[in-house]
């Protein structure tokens, strides 16, 4: 019985769906054996029918589920002539069993087509919302990948233009250094001239003049 659990466990909605017949018959097989080990010991079957049954149909119901749709009808097929042939044997605790699955199971005891038409409907239904969610999860990589690409492109942008700035601001500080050095050469060049020195001593006669006067004033 523990079997059944550990096939059941390797099933996940990210993995694949079962698409081999006799992938999902290997459960049955499986089941079988233990029936069989059970029924060696009467008593011991009789003791632990009910469970064994549980423990069969709730594995059934979940495997039921991952299977795809000409798969999960075969196995449909076969699951309701096993469980009428279980109900009959009364090999069925229904106590074993929750309110839903006690229910599942009154139905399909009246109609045996009620398995395939829910529970299969339920699986194209689950293969749908599955396919749905991997379209969504491949336009979400598109997005992301088309925001990696504008982002790596604005950030290229923003690179050149930060490289012409700084280009722009290195030639206008040049420009300006050499703005201001041929200033100085102009004002040492015309220092050094005649014309410049001759005015400086033009310059000096009268503003010599101007402090002797004063300094006579000041003494009278």
């Amino acid at each position: 019985m523990c079997v059944s659990a550990a096939i059941c466990e390797k099933v996940y909605r990210d993995t694949v769906w079962i698409d081999d017949s006799q992938i999902a018959f290997t459960v049955n097989r499986a089941y079988d054996r233990i029936k069989d080990m059970l029924m060696t010991d009467w008593e011991v079957w009789q003791k632990w029918k009910g469970y064994y049954s549980s423990q069969r149909w709730v594995c059934y119901y979940e495997l039921l589920h991952w299977m795809t749709e000409d798969v999960g009808w075969e196995f449909a097929e076969r699951m309701a002539v096993e469980f009428h042939r279980s109900y009959e044997n009364d090999e069925i605790d229904e106590e074993l069993f929750s309110l839903e699955e006690r229910s599942n199971l009154y139905i399909l005891a009246k109609d045996p087509g009620y398995v395939k038409r829910f529970y299969l409907g339920k699986v194209i239904l689950d293969k749908r919302v599955y396919d749905c969610k991997n379209k969504v999860n491949d336009l979400e990589k598109v997005v992301a990948e088309k925001d990696r690409m504008m982002q790596a492109q604005r950030k290229s942008y923003e690179q050149r233009l930060a490289k012409k700035q700084a280009e722009h601001e290195k030639m206008c500080s040049r420009l300006e250094q050499q703005r201001l050095l041929e200033l100085e050469q102009q004002k040492q060049k015309y220092e050094s001239s005649v014309t410049f020195k001759a005015g400086r001593v033009i310059m000096f006669i009268p503003s010599g003049i101007k402090r002797l006067v004063f300094r006579m004033m000041k003494k009278e």
